[in-house]
């Protein structure tokens, strides 16, 4: 179902093309007829069913396809039916038919639900995927899993009468994290000092807006080095010193085992292993100063620069608690550079709705519409940044001036959609021209 050089996408892979393969090569003989119904992302452009639109393992001739991502109520996904049969070749286009209509209720027998249903054929031809990618696809990293939420992100307490130390502040699970976690994390809290050498700050997918974001504080058991992070176990923390946030992981530990399944348990034994899944929270850089965001799920994008050296601040009380640095979490993807123009020249290009709607044949859909982005945009040839370049130093200037003007405006709405949306129309003029420099930058005007 996958090429040698995609391992990268063995989770991505949908179990329903599986499915499809190894019942036909099983069970169908030669010339045998399958009808399958199937998520209809396999018939878009996303990359882990490149392979299997090929139909070549075994070897089968699509006849047909019946789309149904515009009847509803249906399936909880939007769905498509296969026809093939077992042997020849596949070859494209295909005759399809599309059903679009709303059905009174669910399950309906088939010559009762035609009575509500329309058709239209049409050719299916696969999307074409870009062959050119980004010079930046390769660079671009998912953020660490820093999971659960309830062992690691913090809001502070202040002591009635003692107040608050900001060498090693006294913490507890925040209420957000606390309200946000299932089973068999929920209601699962964690309290007491840490050295304020391991709170750090991160930005939730739902708190990333267009040239925006808001920071959430995390107790992370990490130190800089000149290349990464280096993370610490119990024995790491007491042998430097760090009773506290040594305390801190010994709770994080025993809740880990006593909570995880047990499978994950054999996976990741210590919890400080599965925090850095991947290697995805010791690999990021904190000495590159400038980060570009953007959110690895979801409709449409949204991007943010952050700034390393010029991290908020949280009030506490009257006294003021600095977090000693920033990681990306696992919703969000990250690009890391020293250069700040490279940063915001990506930023306005992710931001733009050119680039928004490039990508819309390439990504999953869900119930409620398109899913997956992670490293899509990158899939375009969005180019080098080039310093001497005007359309690359005004993309730029237009995300540095927008990124001002969002952290003035005073957001009203609470959904994420409708805040980015309100984030949006705030900037409606700079993201005209963005626009339309992006689109002569990447030769879709």
């Amino acid at each position: 179902m996958l090429r040698s050089d995609q391992t990268h996408l063995f989770t991505a892979i949908e179990i329903a093309t599986l499915f499809f393969c190894r019942v036909s090569d099983l069970y169908l003989k030669d010339g045998g007829i399958i009808g399958f119904i199937m998520p209809r992302t396999v018939l878009t452009g996303s990359l882990q069913h490149e392979e299997f639109k090929k139909f070549k393992n075994p070897p089968m001739t699509l006849h047909k396809i019946l789309d149904l991502e515009d009847v509803s109520p249906l399936f909880n996904v939007p769905a498509c039916a296969l026809i093939a049969s077992k042997g020849g070749k596949t070859e494209y286009p295909v005759p399809a038919r599309r059903f679009s209509g709303k059905l009174p209720e669910k399950n309906l027998r088939l010559a009762e639900a035609t009575q509500y249903l329309k058709a239209k054929d049409y050719l299916y031809q696969p999307p074409q995927i870009p062959q050119t990618k980004s010079p930046y696809h390769d660079f671009i990293k998912a953020g660490a899993t820093i999971y659960p939420r309830n062992l690691f992100f913090v809001e502070f307490v202040v002591h009635p009468t003692l107040g608050i130390d900001l060498e090693k502040p006294y913490c507890k699970t925040s209420q957000e994290a606390v309200e946000s976690a299932k089973e068999p994390w929920k209601n699962i809290t964690v309290e007491g000092n840490v050295e304020k050498e391991f709170i750090y700050v991160t930005v939730l997918s739902e708190d990333l807006l267009p040239f925006r974001c808001e920071f959430k504080p995390v107790v992370l058991p990490i130190k800089p080095t000149s290349s990464g992070y280096r993370i610490l176990d119990v024995e790491d923390l007491r042998g430097e010193g760090y009773n506290y946030m040594a305390s801190w992981l010994e709770k994080a530990q025993k809740l880990w085992e006593e909570k995880a399944t047990k499978r994950m348990l054999l996976e990741y034994p210590r919890i400080i292993s599965y925090i850095d899944y991947m290697k995805k929270l010791t690999s990021q850089n904190p000495s590159k100063r400038y980060v570009v965001l953007y959110n690895t799920s979801g409709v449409n994008i949204a991007s943010c620069v952050v700034d390393r050296q010029n991290q908020p601040s949280f009030k506490v009380g009257n006294l003021i608690i600095r977090p000693n640095g920033f990681v990306a979490y696992e919703t969000t993807m990250l690009y890391e550079t020293d250069n700040e123009l490279e940063a915001h020249y990506l930023s306005a290009i992710l931001n733009s709705d050119i680039v928004n709607e490039a990508i819309k044949p390439y990504q999953t859909k869900g119930l409620y519409g398109e899913r997956h982005i992670v490293r899509r945009p990158f899939m375009l040839p969005i180019p080098k940044f080039d310093p001497n370049n005007p359309v690359h130093r005004r993309l730029a200037e237009l995300s540095k001036i927008c990124h001002e003007k969002a952290s003035r405006i005073k957001l009203t709405k609470k959904s994420v959609a409708t805040r980015r949306k309100e984030v949006r129309e705030a900037l409606k003029a700079e993201i005209v021209e963005i626009n339309k420099l992006v689109s002569q930058l990447l030769g879709t005007g």
